[in-house]
């Protein structure tokens, strides 16, 4: 049974869980209404290299948009100064210079 708003609509319930570090599994579950959303950021990611589906929702209730951003620079020189996603402290990135995911949005290197 999924969460219904005040309306009775389905809330788009999405939990990311993110590599805590090297080889670690990404867990993506969510509820058909948070896929459907995922789903077309993507398509409109592959189409027009950025997709954002608004208004999702963890669990508790905090809201949150999907970023998805296409980069089809070469590997590994397009991508070296991109932070990595790890998310445990030892194996967390702390080069200097590199670009975390807003700082794409925020510079519009999706677009590249």
């Amino acid at each position: 049974m999924s969460r219904k708003d005040r309306n009775g609509e389905s809330i788009p319930l999405l939990h990311v869980y993110g590599q805590f570090a090297w080889h670690d599994d990404v867990f993506i579950i969510g509820n058909r209404q948070a896929l459907k959303a995922l789903l077309e950021a993507v398509k409109k990611a592959l189409e027009q290299g950025k997709g954002e589906a608004d208004g999702v929702f963890v669990a508790d209730g905090e809201g949150y948009s999907i970023v998805v951003i296409r980069k089809d620079d070469p590997w590994p020189e397009g991508w070296e100064r991109l932070a990595l996603p790890y998310t445990e402290d030892y194996a967390r990135d702390r080069r200097e210079g590199i670009f975390w995911p807003g700082d794409l949005v925020r510079e519009s290197w999706w677009c590249r």
